[in-house]
């Protein structure tokens, strides 16, 4: 409930900046960078539900803790009754797991227990943020949340459409290959005539990468790009791991973090409290305070994640100083474009190499293993 009050305290503070913004005549303000300014101030997003009903704005803040709560707490038990939490358990087993039934009982049992506990919550989640996004002048959430790309929703559109067909034969020709390996592995029988990849072969509970199931569809043997055993080997912790993307940061002429990310930041799971372990990063707007929250685990995986959220992080302390309105992302997907820049370039062979991690690289260190980090 605390979370829900502060929320809402600080929506009643984003309606009456608002308010007090549309006082003047802005969008005939000569000075782009002012009109952009006020722009920020009177687009309230979600806030905008408590113009019309603050029953409905708290209805709204309630349904995402109570949802939060779930996805935190969320377990799977198998028939001894024993039970996995998502982070590490669940997560290591979508990992790591090399059989069948294992990995579609923890993918399975995941959205049973904790998707379907949520869908009635999401579906009116989803209701409000429609209403919120129509009070803020748009259509719908998905409108306003392409507004935050600056241009009209159909030129958004059309140029996803054009970078998806451009992606599209490279992903095809991948995908054909990346499924046949899996075939290998785990049987034809397993693979639906849809010809697509059964999500929960994928090494991640999203389908987000193949990273984890590397060592089933490299396309050469010479060497392997993952350096968890390295990492496992010299001793490797999540301080560690934090320190490591810290100084491959500064190398590039970038801040260090500051005292309060060290003191503040979350980093490994605590043992006696229940929390969302999706890394993410924070920015407490008031100069100083930057956190990363994550239950780090020992892998390569997450290695690169610290990466990318310490990206967020530098993002972040470098347009601190900035009026309130433009401390944050030029648009949302270029936040998390300088974050997978920065871990892209962490990842290279020849940086693993550099810090230690990858000691049989060698000078000819060619195409089979380029294509293997690609992989």
């Amino acid at each position: 409930m605390k979370k829900i009050n502060a929320s809402l305290v600080e929506a009643d503070f984003n309606l009456k900046a608002a308010a007090n913004a549309s006082k003047f005549a802005w969008k005939n303000f000569r000075n782009a960078t002012l009109r952009r300014l006020f722009n920020t101030v009177t687009d309230v997003g979600s806030d905008a539900l408590g113009r019309k009903s603050k029953d409905k704005l708290l209805q709204l803040r309630s349904l995402e803790a109570e949802m939060e709560k779930i996805y935190s707490k969320g377990k799977v038990c198998n028939n001894t009754n024993t039970c996995f939490p998502l982070n590490p358990d669940l997560t290591n087993i979508l990992a790591t797991s090399r059989n069948h039934d294992d990995l579609l009982w923890a993918w399975k049992g995941w959205r049973n227990n904790v998707g379907r506990a949520e869908k009635e919550k999401f579906t009116e989640f989803v209701k409000l943020l429609n209403e919120a996004s129509v009070e803020n002048g748009y259509k719908n959430a998905a409108e306003d949340w392409i507004s935050s790309y600056e241009m009209p929703v159909e030129s958004f559109k059309q140029l996803v459409t054009t970078l998806y067909f451009e992606l599209k034969p490279l992903y095809e020709q991948l995908h054909t290959y990346v499924r046949k390996k899996l075939m290998v592995k785990y049987g034809e029988d397993k693979f639906p005539k849809t010809r697509h990849i059964p999500a929960h072969l994928t090494g991640n509970m999203w389908a987000q990468t193949w990273s984890n199931v590397l060592d089933l569809v490299q396309p050469y043997n010479k060497t392997s790009v993952d350096v968890t055993p390295s990492m496992k080997a010299k001793g490797y912790n999540a301080m560690k791991m934090f320190n490591i993307s810290e100084e491959f940061f500064t190398s590039l002429g970038l801040k260090k973090m500051p005292a309060k990310f060290w003191e503040k930041s979350l980093i490994t799971k605590p043992a006696n409290r229940s929390v969302v372990c999706h890394a993410s990063a924070w920015d407490f707007y008031n100069q100083a305070d930057f956190r990363i929250k994550m239950c780090t685990v020992v892998n390569m995986e997450d290695l690169i994640t610290v990466h990318h959220e310490m990206g967020h992080v530098q993002y972040y302390l470098q347009y601190k100083d900035l009026p309130v309105g433009f401390r944050r992302g030029a648009n949302p997907g270029f936040h998390e474009a300088v974050g997978d820049v920065l871990a892209l370039s962490a990842s290279t062979p020849s940086h693993l190499k550099e810090i230690g991690l990858l000691d049989n690289a060698d000078e000819d260190y060619g195409l089979c293993c380029h294509l293997s980090h690609l992989m």
